[in-house]
């Protein structure tokens, strides 16, 4: 049997001592369809979710993003109730727990969710571009330098309301990034294309950020993802972490914790 990693006891001790840990929307969709796929096992799914009951928040086990955060928030509670959250989170664990259900969305239906977060991030790099067009100078603007106006107009598409931390607090490190990504879009030569093959999951990634909004970590053992953020400055790009740096802080008595700044 795999040897179970080492940070595992200390998310279950975590767990123990008030933090909750909770999986990520489209975690639980990717890793159903990687058993959809066959690239996870019946044994190595099971040895999963085994370890995942470990640590895992089981009042709200998953997590959904968009709608839910910003009801969690109070920044758009007409259309949120915190009942139906719940309910999600419990029927998304039973899915995962359970791929086989006749219940669970399809294989096709993962991958149709899967795309539809793909297209809507190359939209959403179509608006900035619009946004560029009405916000920037005119003459010698460069697009490696935001304007204030830009910048705080890509925290506003991200946001629905007011709050205290600010909704640019909140969104700090999610604008950023993607104002990043859109001058990439714009160079010449070799420019950021997300319908390119490795590029192509970075509207899924993106749907991340949401949660730094709470605020939270994001635990992710994507390396990738992290030496991507690297350029980018930001109170909150330590907020994305790997297991074992989120381990090694509790192990050394560090017991992390996050805060706005003030």
């Amino acid at each position: 049997m795999e040897e179970a990693p080492p940070w595992l006891h200390d998310f279950e001790a975590m767990s123990r001592d008030g933090y909750s840990f909770s999986l990520a929307e489209i975690a639980v969709a990717e890793l159903m369809a990687q058993y959809d796929r066959g690239s996870l096992s019946q044994s190595n799914h099971q040895r999963m979710i085994d370890r995942l009951s470990l640590f895992l928040n089981l009042e709200m086990p998953a997590l959904a993003g968009k709608k839910d955060i910003y009801g969690m928030l109070e920044l758009n509670v007409d259309a949120w109730k915190p009942e139906e959250t719940w309910q999600l989170a419990q029927i998304m664990w039973a899915w995962l727990k359970d791929p086989a259900h006749d219940g669970r969305p399809g294989e096709e239906l993962l991958k149709e969710l899967l795309q539809e977060e793909r297209d809507d991030w190359v939209e959403y790099l179509r608006t900035i571009k619009s946004m560029v067009a009405e916000l920037a100078p005119k003459e010698g603007f460069s697009y490696q330098d935001a304007t204030p106006e830009v910048i705080a107009a890509i925290d506003a598409s991200l946001s629905n309301g007011s709050s205290n931390p600010t909704m640019a607090q909140r969104v700090h490190l999610h604008s950023r990034y993607r104002w990043r990504q859109f001058v990439r879009s714009q160079k010449s030569k070799g420019p950021y294309n997300p319908l390119s093959g490795n590029k192509r999951n970075d509207g899924i990634d993106v749907d991340l950020y949401i949660y730094l909004m709470l605020p939270a970590f994001v635990v992710t053992t994507d390396t990738a993802f992290l030496d991507g953020l690297k350029d980018i400055e930001s109170f909150q790009r330590g907020w994305f972490v790997t297991p074992e740096t989120l381990s090694a802080q509790w192990s050394n008595g560090t017991k992390p914790r996050l805060a706005w700044p003030k």
